[in-house]
């Protein structure tokens, strides 16, 4: 019995008028009707009521009631209803295993939009308590120029509300033991300068790094979107959740950062020690608070994850997954692109124009056993021009990528392949051909030819134009080929160089030493992906595995596209280094050394409004890769 089955009922116009041997004759021809599991007339009910398979076809099934029904003059009712058979307990308790799946499934679409929601009401939550925040700290800095007590009041108020994220950040950081230290001493250092009378600096320390830090998580929340396109949740978490630097490192880097701020604070006083208090309380407070705020690596850190989440978000809009950051950074740096041939500049299923042989029945069926079950582009072209031929017996089949099989059946050795391919197995072939070509032999005896054209891609020459013009990287041509074949394909799209008679093995060691990042058909080329260091995968499926890129599409426009996204997304970074570096070195050291000489108490807050600038520069610095590259 199957798994699954449901039970239909139909009611039975004037039931009570029909004869019960014309309903028990209804219930023995339905009972026969195949996919009919079970079948009875209900009195009670005054209907007819059948058991079927969930596999079987309800339309086939009512089809013959209908007609069981004609012949015996019974009218339905239609008031169709599913239900349990009660004459079956084991089809009652399928039937609610079922209904249960569909209630777990409609309660895991509910948590997923509650899930939406609450982060939609933390996201406004955020904004109104960052705006109040905002207008509290100016609202401050208005009544303390007044002189007005309440000054301190709205400022503790601004304070807090600009805070409560990043506390609340903290304390979940805590839960979950991820790293929580900086957000510590960045809370802990402008409190401690609020509470010392420095309060509009103190609010604008916590309210640029909460703001910030908003900014990023706004811009981060793109799972649904990597899951739709063949992430799984460990590559999510790996992407979103990316540090830089391990954290014993960054606690090592934080607490060196907190020891120079303290120094900072109490070491310079102690040279006017009759106005230590004084000094320390109005001046050296800032430059160790200063110290911590500008030191702390975050958003360095948040600009470089984002501009990497952003490439990987460019790229699956394209169809394209990245496996790691890594694969990014080395397509940056690529001079040369190793291009496959058949299925990648020509088109994936070419066209059989001759046949040359005097035994065309056992060509045809040791070519049809050879190819079946493969999915190279030559084996496509001829599966689907010999797909009436029935292949020959075979005992032994073995493939060889890019170049052909070899099979053997009974005393008889059978070679099905490139001119290559037979001549290294003692097959002499002198033939020359600007097509493709499988040559079968049996037994070392040449028995006929399959000239096959491939025709060149129209975005191939597009494709190597733009990456020598827009990028200046070369592009090679790698093929299992003959030279003929190879040389008409190199000269017509212009390439700068050809291999032809290639193997698997030699395309993705010449790529991977010459640094080169090699395009491949998924389905062609799969066993040299895989040996390739870096690669693209065109026509890759969900689930399939390379360094480098899957792309589903077999667009070549995508190759440039995603070197030039490459380049871009690591000159981003770099940009974003400086800036983050001299920003903060600039912004310090003019913000210390006027708080140091000069009586103004706000030099600091410049500095650090400065450098807040800057740390969102940097962050639409990143949304570039959100946008077409050129």
């Amino acid at each position: 019995m199957d798994d699954r089955v449901k039970t239909v009922e139909y009611k039975i116009k004037d039931y009570g008028s029909i004869e019960k041997s014309v309903l028990e004759n209804v219930i023995a021809e339905l009972s026969d009707v195949s996919g009919v599991l079970d079948c009875k007339a209900d009195d009670a009910n005054e209907s007819i009521k059948y058991l079927i398979a969930e596999s079987a076809s309800d339309y086939d099934i009512f089809s013959a009631l209908m007609s069981i029904c004609d012949k015996n003059g019974i009218e339905l009712l239609f008031e169709e209803t599913l239900s349990g058979d009660e004459d079956s307990v084991e089809n009652v308790e399928e039937a609610v295993e079922e209904s249960d799946d569909e209630d777990d499934l409609s309660e895991e679409d509910e948590e997923e939009k509650k899930s939406k929601k609450e982060k939609r009401y933390d996201k406004v939550e955020n904004i109104i308590l960052l705006s109040l925040s905002a207008v509290l700290t100016v609202l401050g800095f208005v009544f303390e120029k007044s002189n007005a007590n309440a000054s301190m009041w709205i400022f503790m108020f601004g304070y807090a509300l600009a805070g409560y994220e990043t506390l609340y950040s903290m304390i979940s950081d805590i839960a979950d033991k991820k790293y929580a230290a900086e957000k510590g001493m960045v809370l802990a250092s402008s409190f401690i300068v609020l509470y010392f009378g420095f309060r509009l600096l103190g609010c604008a320390v916590i309210f640029f790094y909460s703001l910030i830090s908003f900014l990023y998580s706004v811009l981060s929340d793109y799972n649904e979107n990597l899951k739709e396109n063949g992430y799984n949740d460990e590559e999510i978490k790996a992407i979103t959740d990316k540090i830089v630097v391990d954290k014993k490192k960054l606690f090592t880097y934080d607490m060196i950062l907190l020891g120079a701020g303290v120094l900072l604070v109490f070491i310079p006083p102690i040279f006017k020690a009759n106005q230590y208090w004084s000094i320390l309380t109005n001046k050296w407070l800032c430059v160790g608070a200063s110290v911590i705020f500008f030191g702390v690596l975050s958003n360095y850190i948040n600009s470089v994850r984002k501009c990497f989440l952003f490439t990987r978000v460019f790229a699956m809009k394209n169809g394209v997954k990245i496996d790691s950051d890594e694969s990014v950074a080395k397509t940056s740096a690529v001079k040369k692109v190793c291009f496959d041939k058949t299925g990648v500049i020509t088109s994936e299923i070419g066209k059989v124009i001759k046949v040359e042989t005097e035994n065309e029945q056992k060509l045809s069926e040791y070519v049809a056993a050879a190819e079946s079950d493969l999915s190279d582009s030559i084996a496509k072209t001829l599966n689907e021009y010999f797909k009436n031929v029935t292949p020959a017996v075979i005992d032994e089949k073995t493939y060889v990528e890019g170049r052909g099989v070899t099979l053997k059946a009974g005393n008889k050795i059978v070679l099905v392949g490139s001119k290559k391919f037979l001549n290294k197995n003692d097959v002499k072939i002198d033939d020359k051909t600007e097509n493709s070509a499988v040559y079968v032999a049996e037994n070392g005896d040449l028995i006929g030819k399959i000239e096959i054209k491939f025709e060149i891609n129209e975005n191939s020459y597009g494709a190597i134009t733009e990456l020598k013009e827009d990028s200046g990287v070369e592009s090679e041509l790698l093929s299992a080929d003959s030279i003929e074949s190879v040389d008409c394909v190199k000269t017509a799209v212009g390439f700068a160089s050809a291999v032809s008679g290639a193997t698997s093995e030699f395309k993705a060691e010449r790529a991977e030493k010459s640094g080169a990042l090699y395009v491949g058909n998924a389905d062609s080329d799969a066993e040299t992906i895989k040996k390739a260091g870096l690669s693209i995968a065109l026509g890759a499926k969900d689930g399939f595995e390379n360094r480098g890129f899957a792309s589903k599409s077999s667009d070549l426009k995508i190759v440039p596209t995603l070197v030039k996204l490459s380049a871009r997304t690591m000159k981003i970074c770099k940009q974003n280094k400086i800036l983050a570096i001299v920003s903060r070195v600039l912004f310090f050291a003019v913000g210390v050394l006027l708080t140091v000489l000069t009586p103004y108490r706000l030099w600091t807050f410049w500095a650090v409004i400065g450098a807040s600038v800057c740390d969102i520069a940097a962050l639409f610095n990143d949304c570039r890769n959100l946008t077409e590259v050129v």
